[in-house]
């Protein structure tokens, strides 16, 4: 399961992993400064590798002004999607207690009234 110590685990996967960033970096070369590997699935218990390889990875390829500002517009990025979520969820759960409200204030009449 993931996280995988994929720099020198000696799992099956760690090793796929390991093998397919050397891949990564023989065909890139000197093309790309750094080959880092992440999983980025919606399923968030699966995610690994963003915080502790690839921002270390992009930040120390910029300045540091260029870095703060970068981490800065990270950190907003994060903060707008967990607003999101939460509207989202707010909205899903308002709805389903109006639903519940308008079938226990409604419902119950109506079918006295059969």
């Amino acid at each position: 399961d993931p996280p995988y110590d994929w720099r020198s685990g000696q799992s099956p996967k760690a090793q796929s992993i390991r093998g397919a960033v050397g891949y990564a970096q023989e065909v890139f070369g000197k093309t790309v400064a750094d080959v880092v590997p992440v999983c980025t699935s919606d399923d968030t218990s699966r995610r690994t590798g963003v915080m502790n390889d690839l921002v270390p990875a992009i930040i120390s390829q910029v300045e540091a002004g260029q870095s703060a500002a970068l981490l800065k517009a990270y950190h907003d990025r994060l903060n707008s999607d967990r607003l999101k979520t939460f509207l989202s969820q707010l909205t899903s759960a308002s709805g389903s207690m109006l639903r519940w409200w308008v079938e226990e204030r409604f419902l119950p009449s109506i079918n006295k009234g059969k």
